[in-house]
């Protein structure tokens, strides 16, 4: 299954499709026209013969195997952008939504409609990224927004349709099918509104295909279908398509609802199928990519992905791509199912591809856009969002926009400066010194490369920051100015680590890295099975580090040689902890694992209801973390035994910071909680202007947080006021000594402040 929940993707504007009801052809004629003049007779007949003449260009076309794309109305990227977006692409603007956005935006009209987690739609300049208006749903936004007209439509997990004024954000109507019912994405086609409803509680199996007038929201017809169907309709020539987690498709009548056919597959299907002209393309859990008619419902070709298929394909100019579970992606004569090539991206695919013009983009489940030569299939350019991509891309006016996980909107086009970025950035720092007292101000600043994504180590007169120009950088804590550098070639997005004379560093070459802490001489390199997005942490002479493998590695830090090694079921995105004799670290699978280093054999595992991305802490016997759940839980270090779980508004990227029986803890839903460690009361909350994804850091009596919103706060410790704030200019993270705060920002600032 893919990771996080069910998610389809939808993308663009909605194109209308009109197909005249038989008998329509003869209701044109009207008296008058048998009164036509010659001239005008004369013109009919030249336009009858430029019309036989397109016929004749066109069946050539056909048999030469190219095709012009129809228009199909649907809400993912089926047909090419008609103005080819050629790579490189460059940053134009970006935007932080409130939440994770895990559906694909729409463009219509200059703007930019995004659905977000924290249960917002927003309506963004398209050029700009300004925000224009919000519209408050009652929960989170996981489908696709729909822009038909002059009305923007979006399904919320409250189980509402909502119709909104597009320009204004006025709620105009909306429409619920029945409590505890779900509702896809819609789509529009001959003046109406095609959705999906399900069971939301999964007490019910079976789903609902409704039709609904745009201008009222009320029913025309609803028709029950068998199974869960949870994607959005495609509409064809006459009918209504749905694929079900039963493993059918079903043909509804898109006048009256009536079922037409019924085609069955060996597993799921979640995705939207694809309808050109007399076929539709569909791809199944089973691994299998089918062809059928849409006339009989009968099998015209199929072809094996060898892994699941979860996205809808895309086609243009004759090519038919589709994205498998399994990271490859294939080019398919959409004629006959004959594979043209295939590429294999390492990473699943779980989004739709969108093609504009030679190109195709293809987005993974590790963040990355990749893109390949429609025609070869050679790669032409890639990018890294640095978050994991649950929604397609979306092409328009020139311009790629892109919803992130971390609730960055990013417009991509061929005119601006700058690139994708992630900031998800900790790494603990707790002082007791009273002497780093607000206001601050700048003593010196290095500009790195590309930007800093983790925490700053220091240690000792020496500061250590990673770079996305695949850098680390030693630095003079006290003047900024550089010692050394070692280049590993490829990102760095984790905080370094130190043990005696040594520093560790993760890179996303797939390696780790021993450095001479004096001088930055290499003195072993250890290669893992995937990219290291997390920091290391040295025990007893033991390095352990997670990578995107989904293994976590135990590895000698004298030698670098290994020593053992445990595969969780999905990459690990949290760097490990150390307690006494156990190495604790979360994976994407959901769980917390716990290991004896003794034995080298698994404690525990507790499960949570997402990912987890957070670091976790141990603080008094008991292990906290946050999930992308939206909870922070606190389990019993050796058993593994829950004792309390706190619930904020949304995902927790950030780790935890402690002191003095008091856990801080920054959230998705903006705020910086702080809780009793014992029993997870709150204490109190402070609201930001965006999610928190860096570690807090304690300085006495106050607590300094960089939100997402590029401010630094300082707070006062004992009731969450705040003392300061200043504007940092780009999202950051902190280390600190007494009398020195480190800001890694970015914009690949590393900035230091002191009084």
């Amino acid at each position: 299954m893919p990771t996080g929940p069910e998610r389809e993707r939808r993308a663009g504007r909605i194109p209308k499709i009109f197909t005249p009801r038989r008998g329509s052809a003869s209701q044109a004629e009207t008296a008058s026209s048998r009164a036509l003049s010659r001239t005008s007779i004369a013109l009919i007949a030249v336009s009858l013969i430029l019309i036989a003449l397109v016929a004749i260009l066109t069946t050539i076309s056909l048999l030469r195997g190219t095709r012009t794309p129809a228009i199909i109305a649907n809400t993912s990227a089926a047909v090419n952008v008609p103005a080819e977006l050629a790579p490189p692409l460059l940053k134009a603007w970006e935007y932080q939504a409130g939440g994770a956005v895990v559906s694909s935006v729409a463009v219509a009209e200059g703007l930019v409609y995004v659905g977000s987690e924290d249960h917002l739609l927003y309506a963004l300049d398209a050029r700009s990224g300004d925000e224009k208006w919000t519209f408050k749903t009652g929960k989170r936004i996981a489908r696709a927004p729909v822009v038909a007209g002059r009305s923007a439509y979006v399904s919320s997990s409250d189980g509402y349709l909502y119709a909104l004024d597009s320009a204004e954000g006025r709620q105009l109507w909306r429409f619920s099918a029945a409590a505890d019912m779900n509702l896809s994405s819609p789509v529009s086609a001959q003046r109406m509104l095609f959705v999906s409803a399900w069971d939301a509680t999964g007490r019910n199996g079976d789903s609902r295909v409704i039709a609904l007038k745009p201008d009222d929201g009320k029913p025309v017809w609803d028709t029950e279908v068998s199974g869960r169907v949870v994607g959005t309709p495609t509409i064809g020539v006459g009918q209504v398509y749905v694929g079900s987690e039963n493993g059918a498709i079903y043909a509804l009548d898109l006048l009256d609802g009536t079922a037409q056919w019924r085609f069955k597959t060996d597993g799921p299907v979640s995705a939207s199928p694809l309808a050109y002209d007399d076929v539709l393309y569909a791809g199944s859990w089973n691994g299998t990519f089918y062809c059928v008619e849409t006339a009989s419902g009968k099998k015209r070709w199929e072809f094996s992905a060898g892994s699941a298929i979860y996205a809808k394909p895309a086609l243009s100019e004759g090519v038919l791509i589709v994205g498998a579970n399994n990271g490859k992606v294939f080019a398919l004569n959409p004629h006959d199912g004959t594979k043209l090539w295939g590429f294999d991206t390492g990473e699943a695919i779980t989004v739709s591809p969108v093609i504009s013009g030679a190109y195709a983009y293809i987005a993974t489940s590790e963040g990355r856009i990749v893109v390949l030569d429609v025609a070869t299939g050679e790669q032409r350019w890639v990018c890294n969002t640095y978050s994991p991509l649950y929604a397609a891309p979306v092409a328009s006016q020139g311009y790629l926009y892109v919803g992130a996980s971390d609730g960055m909107v990013y417009a991509l086009g061929r005119h601006s400066d700058g690139s994708p970025k992630k900031f998800p950035a900790d790494d603990p720092a707790v002082l007791s010194a009273t002497r780093l007292e607000p206001p601050l101000s700048v003593k010196w600043q290095f500009q790195a490369g590309d930007l800093i994504e983790a925490s700053p180590l220091l240690a000792g007169d020496t500061i250590y920051t990673g770079s996305d120009d695949g850098k680390l950088y030693a630095l003079d804590a006290r003047s900024g100015r550089a010692k050394w550098e070692f280049n590993t070639g490829r990102p760095i997005s984790a905080s370094p680590v130190r043990s005696k004379a040594t520093i560790f560093v993760g890179s996303k070459d797939e390696s780790v890295y021993a450095l001479d802490a004096a001088n930055g001489a290499r003195k072993w390199k250890f290669k893992t099975g995937g990219r290291i997005f997390t920091s290391p942490v040295v025990s007893e002479g033991i390095l352990y580090c997670g990578s995107a493998d989904g293994k976590l590695y135990a590895v000698d830090a004298e030698s670098g040689k290994r020593i053992w090694s445990y595969k969780t079921g999905a990459p690990i995105f949290s760097s490990p902890v150390t307690y006494r004799k156990t190495v604790f670290v979360g994976s994407n699978d959901g769980h917390m694992y716990a290991f004896d280093t003794s034995a080298w054999q698994k404690k525990w595992s507790f499960k949570t209801g997402d990912h987890i991305y957070c670091d976790p802490l141990v603080y008094r016997e008991t292990l906290y973390f946050g999930s992308n759940d939206g909870k922070l839980y606190a389990l019993d270090a050796d058993t593994g035994a829950k004792k309390w779980e706190f619930e904020t508004g949304l995902a927790i990227y950030a780790t935890p910071a402690a002191y003095d029986g008091v856990l801080y803890i920054g959230s998705g839903d903006r705020n910086l909680y702080a809780l009793d460690a014992v029993t997870g009361r709150l204490v109190w909350r402070f609201e930001t202007g965006a999610p928190i994804h860096a570690k807090a850091l304690i300085t006495g009596k106050t607590v300094y947080v960089c939100s997402n919103d590029s401010n630094l706060y300082a707070l006062d410790i004992k009731s969450g006021t705040k003392k300061w704030q200043r504007v940092m200019g780009a999202d950051g993270s902190l280390a600190a000594r007494d009398d020195m705060l480190f800001v890694g920002l970015s914009n690949g600032q590393l900035i230091a402040l002191g009084e």
